[in-house]
């Protein structure tokens, strides 16, 4: 939805999101070349190999038609703290694109599932996004900074979907 302020020549764009597919478990569907780049991380829940980071980013490119690389980096303990990064590969679990297996070279694959998703159309990169895995949340977003009525409609739509928005640490960047 799209509202114009005549006085400014402005367009205002109200968020959109994605369909949630009919279990529940993810949205309905993922273009992976709209979600392919840089996503800068708003907020996360504590797990234990973050605990230290700042200025985290996720990474993702296509390495084949099932499979993505994946690149996570952050600063450890402050913005020019040491940088840590970590890499791996994530598989598509179906056609849907929106469940898949991360594997850090640990000795197991976490899924990984796109539970909220930028409803828009058309060809340009996906803007915000959420992701679950076993208990974990991220709130990702290709700015620094999530437009707060983006942020705060997310949330709400996270809460009402039982996920634990009430542990989420909101994830110190560079533009905070």
């Amino acid at each position: 939805m799209q509202k114009k302020d005549t006085d400014t020549g402005t367009i205002e764009v109200s968020p959109t999101y994605a369909s949630y597919a009919s279990d529940g478990v993810s949205v309905e569907s993922v273009n992976p070349e709209r979600y392919l780049g840089q996503w800068y991380e708003v907020a996360s829940t504590p797990i234990p190999a973050q605990t230290s980071c700042t200025g985290s980013t996720a990474t993702y490119g296509l390495i084949d038609e099932t499979t993505i690389s994946v690149t996570n980096k952050c600063y450890l303990e402050t913005l020019d703290g040491q940088e840590y990064t970590i890499e791996g590969s994530a598989t598509f679990q179906d056609q849907s694109y929106a469940r898949l297996l991360v594997d850090f070279g640990f000795g197991f694959a976490a899924p990984y599932n796109v539970v909220e998703l930028d409803g828009s159309t058309g060809d340009d990169p996906y803007e915000y996004a959420a992701v679950s895995s076993i208990g974990s949340l991220w709130i990702l977003s290709r700015t620094p900074v999530l437009e707060e009525e983006v942020l705060n409609e997310l949330l709400q739509r996270l809460e009402v979907k039982d996920h634990p928005v009430d542990r989420l640490n909101f994830t110190l960047q560079a533009t905070n």
